[in-house]
């Protein structure tokens, strides 16, 4: 199956999808969806398997800042933000620096070493954080410890 392509006027290759029969974004060995900026910069990868986010060896969205840097990364299994060993997802602005990070697995926000979701001011101090597991939210750091001492003792 070919890839449906756009174009800017100066020729330059502006996306590219593929679908499968039944008209979903669809692609098994590389991104269904890729978009790039007038400069042939590539600004947005999207993996998709019937229509649905999914890659289970990298991030199944990233997208690029105009200037080549990570914008942003998002893991997806089957639709669902997931990922074990890192954050599901996160942004950057464009000088590189975080602006948020966020865990989850199955689709819900869950971390047990620390908060679930952190978000940074532009001059790299932190602006918020919350603590998850498996997408109920603790109201501090203290009770959101207590949980996870339940959790390992299979009691939540």
């Amino acid at each position: 199956m070919n890839p449906t392509r756009t174009y800017y006027k100066n020729g330059q290759i502006k996306s590219e999808e593929w679908k499968n029969e039944a008209g979903k974004t669809h692609r098994l060995d590389g991104p269904a969806y890729q978009e790039w900026y007038k400069n042939g910069q590539l600004g947005t990868e999207v993996w998709l398997i019937n229509g649905s986010r999914h890659r289970l060896d990298g991030p199944a969205d990233q997208i690029w800042h105009k200037n080549g840097r990570l914008a942003c990364e998002v893991w997806y299994i089957n639709g669902d933000l997931h990922r074990i060993n890192g954050p599901a997802g996160q942004r950057l602005y464009d000088d590189g620096r975080l602006m948020y990070k966020e865990y989850y697995i199955n689709g819900r926000l869950h971390r047990l070493d620390g908060p679930a979701y952190q978000s940074w001011y532009t001059n790299g101090r932190l602006k918020y954080e919350s603590w998850h597991i498996n997408g109920v939210q603790y109201e501090s750091e203290a009770e959101f410890l207590v949980a996870v001492d339940l959790y390992k003792a299979n009691e939540i």
